[in-house]
């Protein structure tokens, strides 16, 4: 077999490489550490809790199993993948502030609310951009496989590197 010639620029490559990382470095603070703070500052039982959890768990399986045919299905001008991106980074934002945002103003019934929908939004958004991701990676690499080896090394070296920082800066960051 002989070595496919590169046809992805090195700037496509750090873009979504980068693209990726700071996804998932938009999540991790809320899913590593939402639960203890749930529990322990906004005052929200286990009980409760686990029935957030449960409630919020079986929407974001609904919206893993119909993500791909959504995106799959959708006719954008902008093409299939970019506007997805678009429009649910802002959402896995939101959803990622709400979860870790204080509430203890709120009424018990309240906070219930906005912590499940924040868990949905993050979460259920996730199911679309990493779909979208791994769209994108198949339309900028197409069937070069040099291509999709040069993308995915990326993204594997920025994805330790910001996880590397991202420990070194969680616990300061909550304590």
């Amino acid at each position: 077999m002989t070595e496919q010639k590169k046809t992805v620029s090195n700037s496509a490559i750090w873009s979504y490489a980068l693209t990726q990382s700071l996804q998932t470095f938009t999540i991790m603070t809320p899913y590593a550490y939402g639960t203890l703070f749930m529990t322990t500052y906004l005052g929200i039982n286990m009980a409760t809790m686990g029935t957030i959890l449960v409630i919020a768990k079986f929407v974001d399986f609904i919206i893993c199993m119909s993500s791909g045919a959504i995106i799959e299905s959708a006719n954008f001008k902008k093409g299939k993948y970019v506007p997805i991106m678009e429009l649910f980074r802002w959402v896995v934002a939101i959803g990622a502030v709400g979860q870790m945002t204080d509430l203890n103003f709120l009424p018990y019934g309240v906070k219930f609310t906005v912590v499940a929908a924040s868990y949905i939004c993050m979460h259920g958004s996730m199911n679309f951009l990493q779909t979208a991701n791994y769209g994108l990676m198949a339309v900028m690499a197409g069937g070069n496989y040099t291509d999709r080896i040069a993308i995915a090394q990326k993204n594997s070296q920025i994805s330790a590197a910001v996880g590397i920082l991202r420990s070194f800066g969680t616990v300061p960051l909550i304590t």
